[in-house]
């Protein structure tokens, strides 16, 4: 199983993203296992709180993606990194959001099930 990038677009250029196969999909997955275990590790573990690690964790996707963009070929760790990132800080941006603005989806916010 492989994570090459895709082939040449007709305009000759190369995408810098992995070809979507098997491969792609459980890295997909242990990558957003990864983004809450990572949020909960820099928030929780570290008790720096959700506000300081949802800062933490979106300079560390800004850095990523930026590196991502600015380089000419395809990387599949620098491209595997930018999914974690962001996987990793959204989670934790939401988790924020919940626990500090009381922000939930409306079944969240159910104190009990309606009869």
């Amino acid at each position: 199983m492989s994570t090459t990038p895709a082939e040449p677009s007709a305009a000759g250029t190369v995408d810098k993203v992995a070809k979507v196969t098997l491969a792609f999909w459980l890295m997909k997955i242990c990558a957003t296992t990864v983004g809450e275990t990572g949020g909960d590790l820099v928030s929780m573990t570290l008790k720096v709180g959700y506000a300081v690690s949802s800062l933490i964790l979106l300079a560390f996707f800004v850095i990523t993606l930026v590196a991502q963009l600015r380089s000419k070929r395809f990387h599949p760790a620098l491209y595997w990194l930018v999914i974690l990132s962001t996987s990793t800080a959204g989670t934790t941006l939401s988790d924020f959001m919940i626990a500090a603005w009381a922000w939930a989806p409306p079944r969240a916010r159910r104190s009990s099930p309606a009869s």
